[in-house]
């Protein structure tokens, strides 16, 4: 019997157009992006891995270090090589550490000319680059006349880079003991909590748990928002304001102080004394014994640690 042949294969077909569509579209985008970092950057010229090189290694070597044009040399290339090239670049001829490389180029994307922070500027570049781990928001509003950690333009102008980052230091230091307490007040709650359950049934204590821990986050969430509006108002106080900011920052206070009272009244919870007797939720005692234990502990720790 005649043996049947074997039909052939099923072959893909490919629309080329289409994959020829899209991978031009992609280039057309890639090369849209290299021109827009290349025109503010670089003031447009075209890309030069030797003249970029030599612009970085030029500017670093320069007397004062032009540490922003470093910075935009490096996104340029960044930009235009293959990631295994920019590390090879990074170790060979640009001889930077990555580290540094990366807070060069947040430099200059921070700090782009004719953006608000100009007027930075007169900081200098070493002192710019000691806050470029600020938050854009605080920069602008430093720029615009305002402070930075209670300190203003003219104030971190007259300052030393070395006094700038002690000042800088200081704060992230504070930072983090806060946290390290915020940290140790939840975990004893928690097992002041879990040791109490043991007083009540089942049922009854997973509820009081939820609403007491309610009660705590909501409060503590409160008492920070008021304590940032009194900060707030007392900068601007500080600063000499008009009288009608001044009369403002009343009315905000006043206002809500009126909207708390009216908001309890309309959810029926009448019989608030909120001028009267101080008084101070258990929550908000357990918070204070803790913070005060933290602190007691902190100061021991200083006086047992070695003088240099």
């Amino acid at each position: 019997m005649a043996r049947k042949e074997n039909p052939s294969p099923a072959v893909l077909q490919v629309a080329p157009n289409a994959a020829l569509e899209h991978a031009g579209k992609a280039a057309a985008e890639l090369a849209l992006q290299n021109r827009q970092v290349a025109d503010e950057f670089d003031d447009g010229f075209p890309f030069d891995l030797s003249r970029l090189i030599y612009k970085f290694r030029t500017s670093r070597d320069a007397a004062g270090r032009n540490l922003f044009d470093m910075g935009c040399a490096l996104l340029v290339i960044k930009e235009n090589v293959p990631h295994g090239q920019w590390t090879d670049l990074l170790e060979g001829p640009l001889d930077v550490h990555p580290r540094m490389a990366r807070r060069l180029m947040s430099m200059a994307i921070k700090y782009q000319r004719g953006s608000k922070r100009d007027k930075l500027s007169v900081l200098g570049q070493t002192k710019l680059l000691e806050l470029i781990d600020e938050p854009d928001d605080d920069l602008d509003a430093l720029a615009e006349g305002g402070t930075l950690h209670g300190m203003e333009l003219d104030e971190l102008q007259c300052m030393t880079v070395r006094e700038l980052r002690e000042r800088l230091k200081k704060k992230e230091q504070r930072e983090k003991s806060l946290e390290q307490i915020l940290e140790q007040r939840n975990e004893t709650i928690r097992d002041l909590r879990e040791a109490a359950e043991g007083f009540t049934s089942g049922a009854d204590a997973e509820r009081e748990k939820a609403q007491t821990e309610a009660l705590a986050k909501q409060g503590t969430e409160s008492d920070l928002s008021i304590q940032k509006l009194v900060r707030l108002v007392d900068e601007i106080e500080r600063t000499g304001p008009t009288a009608s900011v001044r009369m403002e920052a009343r009315h905000t206070i006043e206002w809500l102080a009126q909207r708390l009272t009216e908001a309890c009244a309309n959810a029926g919870l009448g019989g608030f004394d909120i001028l009267g007797q101080p008084v101070e939720p258990g929550w908000r005692r357990e918070q204070v014994a803790l913070a005060q234990s933290a602190a007691v502990q902190m100061l021991d720790s200083k006086k047992k640690s070695p003088k240099r």
